[in-house]
């Protein structure tokens, strides 16, 4: 089995609402999914709803795809999606091609394609764990952490009730209080 190894980044979470500072991350999260729509479905088990148009013009959204209350965390897995679009593939069946005057090669077929219809090229993912104010996660591929920033950002303003989430953020700094850990 192949082994795979990849950076975890941290962040300290902070929000705010009418100036003052707001639950943590966790239960900001655990609040968000658990708003009901109209038919009394949560948002947990609404997954057209947690997907986030980015603000570039590029057709490009953020899924919070799989979700999960942990009771001692919350898990997400974000996948950053593009309308239209190709994705090359590399035909594995070998074929003999004059490249140039001088050379005949064995070489594989390149060829781009679309996504299927009712599906979407993934661009990058990021896997994260909320728990308190704490924000761990692994990024793949094209996803930023500012991805990441901006989508909890509109998840909790959106979401979160009775306060809305005014500003989100994200801080590499660990500050220990003193005596009690994190």
């Amino acid at each position: 089995m192949a082994t795979s190894y990849h950076m975890v980044h941290y962040r300290r979470f902070s929000a705010q609402a009418g100036g003052l500072p707001l639950a943590k991350l966790d239960t900001l999260c655990r609040n968000a999914l658990s708003q009901v729509d109209a038919s009394g479905t949560a948002l947990w088990q609404r997954a057209q709803d947690r997907v986030y148009a980015l603000t570039a013009p590029d057709g490009r959204q953020v899924v919070l795809n799989r979700v999960a209350d942990l009771a001692s965390a919350v898990f997400g897995e974000m996948c950053l999606i593009q309308d239209g679009g190709f994705q090359a593939l590399l035909e594995l069946r070998a074929s003999q091609v004059q490249l140039s005057n001088l050379t005949v090669a064995e070489i594989f077929s390149l060829n781009e394609r679309s996504a299927p219809q009712g599906a979407q090229f993934v661009r990058g993912m990021i896997y994260w764990l909320a728990i308190g104010s704490h924000l761990f996660f692994v990024k793949t591929q094209s996803m930023t952490a500012e991805h990441l920033k901006d989508y909890l950002g509109w998840l909790l303003a959106n979401w979160t009730c009775p306060e809305r989430v005014e500003s989100v953020s994200l801080s590499m700094q660990l500050r220990p209080r003193s005596g009690t850990g994190f």
